[in-house]
Formats: C-alpha cells, structure tokens, sequence
C-alpha cells in the first residue's frame, strides 16, 4: 500500500443555518461540525484522522474513493477570508502515523466564508 508524501488540505468553515459551524475540506468531500468554531476545527481534525485509522485496520490508502468537494465550497473557499490561526494536527497524531500513513501536516489552511 502506497501512501502520498504528505497530505495536503484546504478547509472551509462557515456557519449553517442553525449557527453550528461546518468544516469542510476541498481535496476530500469531508464534513465536520461543531457548536463554534475551534469545536468546529477539533471535529475536523478527530475525522480525518479517524479516516487514516479506519482505512489502514482495512489496508487500504486513506481517503481513496473520496472525491473533491463540490464546485460551490470550492468558490465559497475562493471568496472567503483565510483565518490568522489554522487547524492544526497534534504532534502526537502526526508522530503516530509517521511510518503507516501519509504524513499529517502541521497545519491545515482555512477561510471562514
């Protein structure tokens, strides 16, 4: 099972209509909410990683099958503002899938729309 480099995501954050904040990754259709938005950012981060665990107990390569989100997250993405303080994966997620999984950046880019 071959793995990328390193894995690279843009993320969008919005609130529904409810006022939960949704992120929503471009690269992979990945959803995740929260009641604001750092729970918003922590969801994010919980099912991708969750994402990686599920497909290697499967020997599978993370986040294959999965297709780009849909063209109107993309353009609200273009149009939004970038957050001065991105998602950012713990150390300790980034040392546990160092040598089985692709490699978790640091940080993930967002704009809120």
């Amino acid at each position: 099972m071959d793995h990328p480099q390193c894995i690279q995501f843009r993320v969008l954050l919005k609130a529904d209509q409810c006022g939960h904040w949704v992120a929503h990754a471009l690269e992979v259709d990945v959803v995740a909410q929260g009641r604001n938005l750092a729970e918003a950012k922590s969801a994010f981060v919980k099912t991708m990683i969750g994402h990686i665990v599920l497909a290697l107990k499967k020997q599978r390569v993370p986040f294959e099958g999965i297709g780009k989100a849909p063209k109107s997250v993309w353009n609200l993405f273009e149009k939004g503002e970038e957050l001065s303080n991105p998602i950012m994966i713990p150390a300790s997620a980034r040392r546990k899938f160092r040598n089985t999984a692709p490699i978790l950046p640091e940080s993930i880019m967002a704009r809120v729309a």
